[in-house]
């Protein structure tokens, strides 16, 4: 089976309701073997010049045995 653990409840604007920080006390406390994070990028102006929708990132440690290619 698989937990989840959540850094947020609702749809929010994070910056002001919850500090980087403790989202990532939260993801550390959980101790996960894998972690997964989803941005939805979006913007309330209708100016807004571009919206991307949605972005990924990763980070490999070096002691990662295999690797996703490029």
């Amino acid at each position: 089976g698989h937990t989840v653990t959540y850094t947020r409840q609702g749809d929010v604007n994070l910056p002001t309701a919850q500090p980087l920080q403790w989202r990532v006390d939260v993801a550390d406390q959980a101790k996960p073997d894998l972690f997964i994070s989803v941005h939805l990028d979006s913007a309330t102006s209708p100016n807004a010049a571009r919206i991307d929708g949605t972005s990924v990132q990763s980070l490999v440690s070096s002691s990662t045995t295999s690797s996703c290619p490029t």
